[in-house]
């Protein structure tokens, strides 16, 4: 830490100091301009203002330079055209122009969406944070996923490994998929009645109640529904 206009950066014990990977981009960003015009200090170090702009967080840059330079450099090859890309779903994909598709004046151009359904891209049904350790284990389309079995992959975070596994089996079966589905509602149940069968809700392995309705054809009880494969 040190004060806005007292350049003195020493430990503040009182203070728990986080990184933000996004003030680290920019410092970086900053750092890179500041040195290809040769006014970059001695040592790479930047400064982030505190709350009410008293004080600053004082952030060495020296562990961060090599992979934002390896980041940066893979941006210009994409935008360069020298490194072949292909779309994934992201929570941003939901507010993109190019996520439906558009009308060219030479016709139509395909989203996103279109290639990624045509292609069965895991990325439909999970997380754009937990695409990476699936693909890494060879799971790049939904089928893959609905196929797999319980050994959840390393690094997955998020939601439970079953629950994006019960998602891409339903999927597999269920012509609504399209994007990334809700739980199945009431509705939906008559496609789990064919794969799947409800723990009863006194057993050990039932999930606590969490006020949503569902059952069997013709029938209703409160609780969660798990699978009763393989997947944990």
């Amino acid at each position: 830490m040190t004060r806005l206009l007292d350049w003195a950066p020493a430990p503040d014990p009182t203070l728990r100091v986080r990184r933000h990977p996004a003030d680290l981009d920019r410092l970086v960003h900053a750092w890179r301009l500041l040195e290809a015009v040769g006014h970059a200090a001695s040592s790479p170090v930047g400064a982030v203002l505190g709350l009410g702009s008293a004080r600053a967080v004082v952030h060495d840059l020296e562990p961060v330079l090599d992979p934002a330079d390896r980041t940066h450099a893979t941006r210009l090859a994409v935008v360069r055209g020298e490194l072949d890309t292909a779309p994934s779903r992201i929570g941003e994909c939901r507010t993109c122009p190019w996520w439906e598709g558009w009308e060219d004046r030479d016709g139509p151009v395909e989203g996103c969406r279109g290639r990624l359904v045509l292609s069965d891209d895991v990325s439909l049904v999970v997380g754009g944070g937990q695409v990476g350790p699936l693909r890494a284990r060879g799971m790049r389309t939904v089928a893959d996923l609905a196929e797999a079995g319980p050994d959840r992959p390393a690094d997955w975070n998020g939601e439970p490994y079953s629950d994006a596994v019960l998602r891409a089996r339903w999927c597999t079966t269920s012509s609504r998929c399209s994007t990334r589905p809700t739980a199945p509602t009431p509705r939906d149940w008559r496609w789990c009645a064919v794969s799947w069968t409800p723990r009863p809700a006194g057993s050990a392995n039932a999930a606590p109640a969490r006020g949503g309705r569902v059952g069997g054809p013709g029938r209703a009880r409160r609780g969660v529904s798990r699978p009763a494969g393989p997947v944990r």
